[in-house]
């Protein structure tokens, strides 16, 4: 089954892990309300796991991208990662606004502040890449500064998103569909061999997620949604954007329910990756946000079916978008770590600010 509509106006999820809830109606508003008052638990996390704000160390991540064989990646709140390589600096899903909202005095506002010394005119980037339209992951405003304070910035989007940019002056948009690739590269000098080889490439593709698209209340799914592979010659990087893996419902046994192959797609096509961000938050109450939002298990599984080597949690403790704590999901992803046998240091939290290097 194909991801596009037969029509040609918009995208599905084309898997049996995606099932929209069984009742839309206000009985299903009620059961949600009722689920979020009756919550008996505390969050689980400890105080040691609130996230907290740390300057980003540039001066590490300026050796980092000396390294022929590096690859560092910074979380700078809910899915903002910055990604540092020998051949680009890469800025993903750059939700830096003070609220994640089409105004700027309503709607969900931050609880951890961004780096402070994350100046948007003093970012070197090659590239920003988005993995679909909602507020809390494409900051049209964010999007705009970059671009003024460099235009060569390349842009990469899903289907559908191009003219959300351009409609606003951003003009070096590149609009992908699922499994497109590009490469992007930086002019080799005297001073510079990126990678220490004849290939300066980083390789960017649009890959699946399960997920759904909307600005407004009239164009749901009208734009793609989308994960990303980014790759050196000698390292890949895994990001999960916003991304559901199966749909649970009442009733439901979340072990028998079909789960999402696309990211067992991802490894089959690049083979196991070398770091992930994968999200874990806004997961509270299931019945409405399992089938596009992860919870710490189905992190671990998304972890494992990509065969990642080293994840990082993101999408969690800076917006309060689930029902849940926002603090909740850093405890219930360690005891499903320690549940799986999983190493908390192969699937790891970090403070907004701080850098993972692989």
């Amino acid at each position: 089954m194909s991801h596009h509509l037969p029509n040609g106006k918009g995208f599905v999820n084309p898997w049996d892990s995606f099932r929209e809830p069984a009742n839309s109606s206000f009985g299903m508003l009620g059961k949600i309300l009722m689920a979020r008052w009756n919550r008996k638990t505390e969050p689980a996390s400890t105080e040691e796991e609130i996230p907290k704000l740390r300057p980003v160390d540039f001066e590490a991540l300026a050796k980092s991208s000396a390294n022929a064989n590096g690859m560092a990646l910074t979380w700078l709140g809910h899915a903002a990662c910055l990604l540092t390589l020998p051949g680009a600096n890469i800025l993903l899903d750059p939700c830096l606004s003070d609220r994640c909202s089409p105004v700027s005095f309503a709607g969900p506002k931050r609880l951890v502040q961004t780096p402070p010394n994350v100046k948007l005119d003093e970012l070197k980037l090659d590239a920003v890449v988005v993995s679909h339209n909602h507020y809390d992951h494409l900051d049209l405003p964010i999007m705009q500064s970059l671009h003024k304070n460099n235009p060569d910035i390349i842009f990469f989007v899903p289907l559908g998103n191009k003219s959300l940019l351009t409609d606003v002056g951003i003009t070096n948009v590149v609009e992908c569909d699922w499994w497109d690739s590009y490469k992007i590269s930086k002019p080799k000098t005297t001073a510079t061999n990126w990678f220490g080889n004849s290939d300066n490439s980083v390789e960017i593709t649009c890959t699946p997620c399960q997920h759904f698209s909307s600005r407004t209340a009239w164009d749901r799914n009208q734009t793609l949604w989308s994960s990303w592979h980014i790759a050196t010659p000698q390292k890949s990087f895994f990001f999960g954007g916003d991304t559901g893996y199966r749909s649970v419902f009442e009733g439901d046994n979340e072990d028998s329910v079909p789960t999402c192959p696309a990211f067992r797609q991802v490894k089959a096509r690049f083979g196991p990756c070398d770091l992930a961000a994968i999200p874990i938050g806004a997961y509270e109450p299931r019945l409405l946000f399992s089938p596009i939002h992860c919870n710490p298990k189905d992190a671990c599984d998304v972890h494992v079916d990509l065969g990642s080597k080293k994840s990082v949690g993101m999408h969690w403790g800076t917006f309060g978008l689930g029902f849940e704590g926002p603090r909740e999901p850093p405890g219930v992803l360690r005891e499903e770590l320690k549940k799986r046998g999983i190493k908390d240091t192969d699937f790891v939290i970090v403070d907004v600010g701080e850098t993972v290097e692989v």
